[in-house]
């Protein structure tokens, strides 16, 4: 769904972070950076992986061009989800308009690791002040709920992974 649907459907008042990301704007963005950084994660270098039915057997497939071109072996032992992490946030901006080095490729348990070990920065609307949160009430602060790994990677619904309380607003059709 587009932003302009989902201002169809729902008030501005009601539309969240998490609305956000589901918003075609946001996946087109993701993906641009994910192929920005070569489908591999900027941390640990892990490959994105597809997957293909063998039988009924699954195998995972790296999704890395050079290698495939190369002859390399592309075959994975397990599967790999990439994601797009925000090095920081700006208050009320939706999570497509950043810069591009402000969204870093990397893989989903990296992305947890940034979010249980570093501190990510929140700031005000003309990105002049630092601003103060406290810890997410659902996550503590980890930005992420190990037992919903299988929903869109465990990604805390309350704070959208900033394991903090953003008081998000939507600041609606501009």
């Amino acid at each position: 769904m587009t932003l302009q649907e989902l201002e169809k459907i729902k008030e501005d008042n009601e539309i969240t972070y998490n609305d956000l990301l589901q918003c075609i704007e946001w996946k087109n963005r993701r993906s641009e950076i994910i192929e920005r950084d070569n489908n591999k994660c900027r941390n640990c270098g892990k490959t994105k992986t597809g997957k293909i039915f063998s039988g009924t057997k699954v195998i995972y497939l790296k999704l890395d061009k050079e290698a495939i071109e190369n002859g390399e072996n592309v075959v994975a032992s397990e599967p790999v989800h990439l994601e797009v992490h925000h090095k920081y946030y700006v208050l009320n901006r939706e999570p497509w308009n950043y810069k591009n080095d402000a969204l870093l490729t990397v893989c989903r348990e990296c992305h947890e690791d940034i979010h249980s070990k570093t501190k990510i920065e929140v700031y005000d609307e003309k990105m002049v002040t630092k601003l103060e949160f406290g810890v997410c009430s659902r996550c503590s602060g980890k930005g992420n709920l190990t037992e919903y790994n299988h929903i869109q990677g465990g990604v805390c619904f309350k704070c959208g992974g900033s394991g903090i309380n953003i008081p998000f607003k939507y600041n609606g059709k501009k």
